[in-house]
């Protein structure tokens, strides 16, 4: 039997609930907790993910200050940026949004967050590969529109860009770490607003 969540009513209560945590800790620590968000670049996307992260934080009560860095920006300037934050008492998490590039290695950027938060956005990255994938196809055979021909490259190339991020980030192989919870039971869980 299949259980009906509501998705937009568990993400009020959840918002409420990190809202009465953040004023506890402006309480305990004189300031709210603080979100750094540095946008490298102008990719559409990550500009309204940033958007949602600042209005997000702006309704639970924290902190947000943004910097945007554009997308030629230095190796060596996001990460003297990424130090500053890091240095910042304010500061309690940073998040990093750009387009890897090679002159801008997740690793690095990882390394100089200390702070908390640790992000970069795999999902710019598989639509970027996605979409690369899907136009070599329609390049190669114009004629073709199956889509088990074009969407199996596709999976492809976002499996290899998930498979580099988790490398990146040190995730690779802690699957087993991970207790297996069934659907009924995560579905009890959101229901009851534990996650």
């Amino acid at each position: 039997m299949a259980t009906i969540i509501d998705g937009n009513e568990l993400s009020r209560k959840k918002r409420m609930i990190i809202a009465d945590e953040a004023a506890e800790f402006a309480r305990r620590g004189g300031r709210p907790p603080g979100l750094a968000v540095v946008l490298v670049g102008g990719d559409p996307a990550s500009a309204i993910y940033v958007r949602n992260k600042k209005k997000a934080c702006e309704t639970v009560g924290f902190r947000s200050c943004d910097h945007h860095l554009d997308g030629g920006t230095p190796r060596e300037e996001l990460l003297a940026l990424v130090k500053k934050l890091n240095d910042d008492p304010a500061v309690d998490g940073i998040l990093v949004q750009f387009h890897v590039s090679a002159h801008l290695a997740p690793q690095e950027i990882q390394l100089g967050i200390k702070n908390g938060v640790r992000k970069i956005n795999v999902d710019t990255d598989n639509r970027l590969a996605i979409t690369g994938a899907i136009r070599q196809v329609f390049v190669e055979t114009p004629a073709e529109f199956d889509l088990r021909q074009y969407l199996a490259p596709a999976r492809a190339a976002m499996a290899e860009v998930v498979a580099a991020r988790m490398a990146a980030f040190g995730q690779a192989g802690h699957a087993k770490d991970v207790p297996m919870v069934s659907l009924d039971e995560r579905a009890e869980r959101y229901k009851s607003g534990k996650v």
